[in-house]
């Protein structure tokens, strides 16, 4: 199973408005079974939310310069494993 999705995040159920919206994700998975009721599964997930830039003191005062900008980039790297005993 591969689930690919696009921009907005629809992938994750990410909202707008509340948290920045992925640039993309991706997620993949499998379950097996591995005897009687017993599954073993593993998912991993992968989100990039890009690059946020925001720039701190613009207004240098006298005799100084004290500007400064924060380049931050912000991906996800998600992997899970689970057993599970199905009844």
């Amino acid at each position: 199973m591969i689930r690919v999705r696009g921009p907005q995040g629809a992938a994750l159920g990410i909202g707008a408005g509340s948290r920045p919206a992925p640039r993309s994700a991706a997620a993949d998975g499998c379950a097996v079974v591995v005897g009687g009721n017993w599954i073993v599964r593993a998912d991993y997930r992968s989100a990039d939310f890009g690059t946020w830039t925001q720039p701190f003191f613009t207004t240098g005062g006298v005799g100084f310069d004290d500007r400064f900008t924060a380049h931050v980039t912000t991906r996800t790297h998600t992997a899970t494993v689970g057993i599970a005993y199905k009844f």
